[in-house]
């Protein structure tokens, strides 16, 4: 039933979206990763984090981002 199916996983053109990258990006959004890498006021983003950015550990254990 699917193979005659068009997912629309081929090459997107400059007119086009992509939907497998939109939705990917928006799932992020959804995991609590924003789009901004700087505050409403321009401050450094270690003042900006939120609860979830605070908690982020490598396998090491080691927080990967500098939190001012």
């Amino acid at each position: 039933n699917f193979k005659d199916y068009s997912w629309g996983l081929d090459d997107v053109s400059d007119e086009e979206y992509d939907f497998a990258g939109t939705a990917i990006h928006e799932l992020m959004h959804a995991f609590g990763f924003l789009s901004s890498l700087e505050g409403p006021e321009g401050e450094s983003v270690g003042a900006n984090r939120t609860v979830f950015d605070r908690n982020i550990v490598t396998v090491r254990g080691t927080r990967p981002f500098f939190l001012a």
